[in-house]
């Protein structure tokens, strides 16, 4: 979890790939109409993020009755978020983190992706981190960031 631009996708799908679990990228159940919106410089609210949130819970639901595992790469910003997308399910809560003017020089640099920089700051103001999250900082070497969260979500069903 964590903001557009912390490494969600990036160090989720390395992590996928060593745990050879599936990968499941939030961004891909977002409503074309929630992406333009994004791409004009508009935040989401909770009522744009409410249809998003359902059919990821429904597909962490589905996996978790069939046995699977998987990682998600989802911001999950705020606890009720948390909540929803995870109930009924065991997870870890990785927290990607950062500081502002690091993950900003990230999304200045990042391509085809449609959430603006202009954004960012929004998402760090309703930020809320759970207190059970193992957070890892993005301002090390890749592959610490990585290692540590391999490392958090071994033996763990689902992380997200």
């Amino acid at each position: 979890m964590g903001v557009s631009g912390c490494g969600k996708t990036y160090f989720g799908k390395k992590a996928a790939q060593i745990l050879k679990c599936e990968f499941i990228d939030a961004d891909n159940f977002h409503t074309q109409e929630n992406i333009e919106k994004m791409r004009e410089g508009i935040a989401l609210t909770d009522l744009d993020r409410k249809p998003w949130l359902e059919k990821i819970h429904g597909v962490l639901l589905k996996k978790y009755t069939e046995g699977s595992s998987a990682i998600l790469a989802c911001s999950m910003l705020k606890n009720s978020h948390q909540k929803f997308l995870l109930s009924n399910l065991e997870a870890k809560i990785i927290y990607l983190e950062g500081s502002y003017a690091f993950i900003i020089k990230q999304l200045q640099q990042r391509q085809g992706h449609f959430f603006p920089p202009s954004l960012l700051k929004s998402q760090f103001d309703i930020l809320q981190v759970p207190k059970s999250a193992i957070t890892i900082s993005i301002e090390q070497s890749e592959e610490k960031t990585l290692t540590d969260m391999v490392k958090n979500l071994k033996n763990s069903r689902f992380g997200c």
